[in-house]
């Protein structure tokens, strides 16, 4: 056998096995990484939408927002996680107070038992640590709760015309006397001033089984009182204390509508909302999805009034 075909035979066979070893290591490669995908769910794989150039734009102008989340233990894997990694990114300062400290979480520890009856005194100690901690570090102080979804957004841009230093506070109206704490409420700075210096010595700020009612009515013996146009042109509510679902369906039971002004419908729900309440873990992250990840292409959204 001449020279030449044995160099082209040894050729052959390296280039051959060199060919095997490439698609082996594509084919792991391909494995590892779809294993990888697998093992992650939706919400790992969601582009996180942070600060937007009109956030920057609004903090300019003084709309700089601390919001704080009052969570259940029991929570910190799912409607709390949810909320973390989603619309809170866009807060200027989130902070999660708790029972006990999670650094992990991370919460901070307010050393008062779980439950219910017990979230007037948690929203208490959560506004007095704020006040202590946090007073000069933004211009409004926004309570949600981990089921809960804000769009900042339009939070930003309904406050953009508000002065902090007035005694008022924003949310949506409950029987014309508090702000419903699901749809999450709004303080200013002189409305958070008059909390920590004067809370304190009412005796009146923490008993009570509701907390949305007891700071409520703890806000207007201070002196802090409602803000009651908050909703758009069309009388549609900004805060909304019920799930977008709910609105639209008409699912609203008697006492909400006792409560507050109803509209329901395709068209009850505001296209300039700032939040919805009752929302589900997952709902979370479609709601992030669809609001900040998914673009329609050639679709301009119609002008309504607002």
């Amino acid at each position: 056998m001449s020279t030449r075909w044995i160099f082209w035979g040894m050729a052959g066979f390296f280039f051959g096995v060199m060919g095997v070893v490439c698609l082996y290591l594509a084919s792991w490669n391909a494995y590892h990484i779809d294993k990888q995908s697998r093992g992650r769910s939706p919400r790992d794989l969601l582009v996180q939408a942070g600060p937007t150039d009109r956030d920057a734009e609004y903090r300019g102008k003084g709309v700089r927002i601390l919001c704080w989340i009052v969570i259940h233990s029991m929570n910190f894997s799912n409607r709390s996680m949810s909320v973390k990694r989603t619309w809170t990114k866009r807060c200027d300062i989130i902070l999660f107070f708790s029972s006990e400290t999670d650094p992990y979480f991370p919460t901070i520890g307010l050393k008062i038992p779980e439950g219910r009856a017990y979230l007037p005194q948690k929203s208490f100690a959560a506004l007095m640590y704020i006040y202590k901690h946090h007073y000069d570090d933004a211009d409004w102080f926004l309570k949600a709760d981990d089921d809960t979804y804000v769009i900042m957004e339009n939070l930003r841009h309904f406050l953009r015309d508000k002065d902090t230093t007035a005694p008022y506070y924003y949310g949506q109206v409950f029987r014309n006397s508090y702000n419903s704490g699901g749809a999450g409420y709004v303080i200013g700075k002189e409305g958070l001033r008059r909390f920590g210096k004067e809370a304190p010595n009412t005796g009146m700020c923490t008993n009570g089984q509701s907390e949305d009612v007891v700071i409520g009515q703890c806000l207007a013996f201070l002196g802090v009182m409602l803000w009651a146009n908050t909703e758009d042109t069309l009388g549609r509510p900004l805060f909304n204390w019920n799930n977008a679902y709910g609105s639209l369906n008409g699912d609203v039971p008697a006492w909400a509508k006792n409560s507050t002004h109803t509209i329901i419908g395709l068209h009850g729900v505001s296209n300039i909302a700032v939040s919805f309440h009752y929302v589900k873990h997952p709902d979370i992250q479609y709601f992030e999805f669809f609001l900040n990840n998914l673009t329609v292409h050639g679709f301009h959204r119609p002008v309504w009034p607002v």
